[in-house]
């Protein structure tokens, strides 16, 4: 059964942020970048890979509708640290850090969903 609470905290970042396509092989978060938005997906399915020197991708993660990205470097305030390339198309909400920070300290059904991610 879906947290009707994370599902509100989604709708809020639906609403501060702004939706942009994307397409398969798209890289939307690389390692090492300044850390200055969070991204809430909306559609497309992505993975999480950590950087590595030779030609190897450890995968940590596949995440698709409904998934948050990029919140532990927002809220760190510490650079990526791992890549997320797309997949399959999709799109994401994308949430400028400052926006994401300021709602997560007020806004109890975001603080919600990040605790759940």
């Amino acid at each position: 059964m879906a947290d009707p609470s994370a599902a509100r905290g989604r709708g809020a970042l639906r609403t501060a942020g702004a939706l942009r396509p994307f397409a398969a092989g798209e890289h939307l978060i690389n390692a090492g970048e300044r850390s200055d938005e969070v991204l809430l997906l909306d559609s497309g399915l992505v993975k999480v890979v950590l950087p590595t020197a030779g030609d190897r991708e450890p995968i940590t993660g596949l995440f698709g509708r409904g998934d948050l990205l990029g919140e532990l470097g927002v809220t760190g305030g510490v650079p990526r640290s791992a890549h997320v390339i797309a997949l399959a198309a999709g799109s994401a909400w994308h949430v400028a850090g400052s926006r994401f920070v300021a709602l997560r300290a007020t806004n109890p059904d975001v603080q919600r969903l990040v605790d759940q991610t």
